[in-house]
C-alpha cells in the first residue's frame, strides 16, 4: 500500500519549482546601498507565474482579524473586496 501512495504522490505533486541564487540583494552588510539582482528577478518570475498560469487571484488586501480563544486569522481579500480563502490561523494555539 505505501508503494502505490508514494507513486500516487509522486504523479500528483510532478512540478518544477523555480529557485535562484542572488548574490546581491541591495544591501550590503554594512547596510550601505549596492546593485539590487532582486527587482530584475522578481520581473522574470513575474512572467514566469503569469505563463504557468500561479496565483490568478491577486490579494489587494490582508485583513487580520481577532476571531476566537485569542486567536489571530489572516483573511485575504481579492479586488472587488471578495474573501479569496478560508481564514487561517496567523497566530495563536
Amino acid at each position: 500500500m505505501a508503494t502505490e501512495v508514494k507513486a500516487i504522490v509522486k504523479k500528483e505533486f510532478n512540478y518544477q519549482i523555480p529557485i535562484a541564487e542572488v548574490e546581491k540583494a541591495g544591501i550590503s552588510t554594512t547596510g550601505a546601498q549596492i546593485e539590487n539582482e532582486l527587482v530584475p528577478l522578481a520581473n522574470e518570475f513575474k512572467t514566469y507565474r503569469i505563463e504557468k498560469k500561479l496565483w490568478k487571484v491577486k490579494f489587494s488586501k490582508i485583513s487580520y482579524e481577532i476571531l476566537d480563544d485569542e486567536k489571530i486569522y489572516r483573511i485575504p481579500f481579492s479586488d472587488d473586496a471578495s474573501i479569496v480563502s478560508e481564514p487561517e490561523i496567523f497566530y495563536g494555539k
